[in-house]
């Protein structure tokens, strides 16, 4: 795998101008397979993030999403994130998946709200993130051993809920808690090992893809590859890749 750490010269809240810029050095750099961007690359490191924070589908993440799909690579950097005018933090393994409210103050003084804490999914997950569609929150996790190469089980799983801190529902009303979800995608004949997602990527015709990591048996010298497949939606808005397993072939991210 090639991985880019990339440096900037930040334009203070202007998240084009940064943008066009992070954009201009990952140009400079082709063929890697990770761009690493600086810690709120589109904003700097702000001593007032409820002022700079962005939305979740805001034009920042959504570049992020087309340039890795168009570019078949992974791009990570933080960007300052808020749902409801409030800030969350959300962690945890194979010992437990939790959630809770952050207070940020002006000086950047970050305090956790002890009491909010909760536990939203059981000990059979790692590798967690969300997605908001129609008023679902989507948590997206993986199952299994993800580094055994051809013996790697990880499977990429789901469960939903209307309310941000849960309960999160498999299509029988099965908690996570409990370790109850529904399969999105696992191995083929081909590729085993198929977890560890990206947050889900929307391109210009709002097709839903996912990037995730994968073995392909007939080149475990490889490592673990990065993978991007589409994302379908059920009638009831569950997601899923086509047949539950990777794709040998698709039509590509629409870029404009």
């Amino acid at each position: 795998m090639k991985i880019t750490l990339l440096q900037q010269d930040i334009s203070w809240g202007n998240p084009e101008t940064n943008v066009r810029n992070a954009e201009q050095a990952m140009e400079a750099c082709p063929g890697s397979d990770l761009y690493v961007l600086p810690e709120m690359f589109s904003t700097g490191f702000c001593t007032q993030p409820e002022g700079l924070a962005e939305p979740a589908d805001s034009d920042t993440l959504r570049w992020m999403r087309r340039y890795a799909a168009g570019h078949d690579c992974a791009v990570a950097g933080s960007v300052a994130v808020q749902e409801d005018g409030k800030y969350y933090m959300l962690w945890g393994s194979f010992f437990g998946i939790y959630i809770m409210e952050l207070d940020v103050t002006d000086d950047v003084m970050i305090t956790p709200k002890l009491d909010t804490k909760r536990q939203i999914a059981g000990n059979a997950y790692e590798g967690i993130n969300l997605w908001k569609r129609d008023g679902y929150y989507y948590l997206i996790g993986s199952i299994g051993s993800c580094c055994e190469g051809q013996k790697s089980t990880y499977t990429t799983v789901v469960a939903r809920s209307k309310d941000l801190f849960g309960p999160y529902v498999d299509k029988q009303g099965g908690q996570m808690l409990d370790n109850k979800h529904e399969v999105i995608l696992h191995k083929n004949d081909r590729f085993v090992g198929t977890g560890h997602n990206s947050t889900l990527l929307e391109d210009d015709e709002k097709n839903t893809w996912m990037l995730y990591h994968a073995f392909e048996l007939e080149r475990l010298d490889a490592q673990r590859q990065v993978l991007l497949d589409r994302i379908l939606w059920d009638e009831d808005g569950w997601p899923y890749v086509d047949k539950l397993e990777p794709s040998y072939g698709a039509f590509r991210p629409v870029i404009k």
